[in-house]
């Protein structure tokens, strides 16, 4: 933010000092123009004594001699201003340039970011799928040992026990696998959030 009131208060800076060099160079080519016109009435009118000229083929002589003067007066403004011009194109084109290599850092952090932010969120699913799968293998096994009679038994339902057992054997096995599938999903997201600090 302050970077951006800096450039803007020196754009206004800039802007108003400009302003004033015109309206400076203006006045220097206007008071020119006055002058010479002057200096010529002055000169013909007062020193020679001459009348104004009826014929118009005299004024279109004067017209030529103001235009002549004043055409190379004009040219070099405009060339100086044409000059300028250029030189504060160039200096915004680099201003332009900067906000630009600015921003494009800013976008490239900000689809970083969001790559980030997705791949947490898949991670994250993924992490809550195997642990509701963890927590119903969790569930089963606990619903298999309570349904385990604690009391002597026939041989019937020992053999039915049996299968009990070889069940929540067989659930408590594949927790473990869960378990370790969960792990390296958990262990990528430690591993970004601790790079995001």
């Amino acid at each position: 933010m302050g970077i951006e009131n800096n450039a803007s208060d020196d754009a206004a800076e800039q802007l108003r000092k400009l302003e004033a060099r015109v309206r400076s160079w203006k006045k220097w080519v206007s008071a020119l123009a006055v002058c010479l016109i002057g200096a010529y009435l002055i000169y013909f009118g007062l020193i020679l004594g001459q009348n104004p000229a009826t014929d118009s083929d005299k004024w279109g002589t004067f017209g030529d001699f103001i235009g002549g003067v004043m055409n190379p007066i004009v040219a070099f403004a405009a060339f100086f201003w044409l000059t300028e011009s250029v030189q504060i194109q160039k200096t915004e084109l680099m201003q332009t340039r900067r906000e630009l290599a600015t921003a494009t850092e800013a976008q490239v952090a900000l689809v970083s970011n969001g790559r980030t932010s997705v791949r947490l969120a898949a991670l994250t699913a993924l992490v809550n799928i195997e642990s509701n799968a963890i927590d119903n293998l969790n569930n089963s096994i606990i619903t298999l040992n309570a349904s385990l009679p604690t009391m002597s038994y026939s041989a019937q339902e020992y053999m039915d026990n049996g299968a009990l057992q070889s069940k929540i054997s067989e659930l408590k096995h594949e927790k473990k696998v869960r378990e370790k599938l969960r792990q390296p999903y958990l262990d990528e997201m430690m591993e970004i959030l601790q790079s995001q600090r």
